[in-house]
């Protein structure tokens, strides 16, 4: 089934009628035990070091979970 990444509030219904599976990124990245790696891999990919960690995070562990 296909997985959707969420890092905001969206009515959920919707990712369900598509016959999708919502991914909250944001609770993976903070309960990740290896949060500074997924911070890492986003800088590897362009993203600056001044950007919001959180952001790097949820992209990276989005690449993580679109690698699977």
């Amino acid at each position: 089934m296909r997985e959707i990444g969420l890092t905001t509030t969206v009515p959920i219904e919707i990712i369900y009628a598509a016959g999708c599976v919502p991914l909250d990124l944001n609770n993976l990245f903070i309960t990740s035990p290896d949060a500074e790696k997924l911070i890492l891999e986003a800088e590897r990919v362009g993203f600056p070091r001044s950007t919001c960690s959180w952001i790097k995070g949820d992209l990276g562990r989005g690449k993580e979970e679109g690698n699977k």
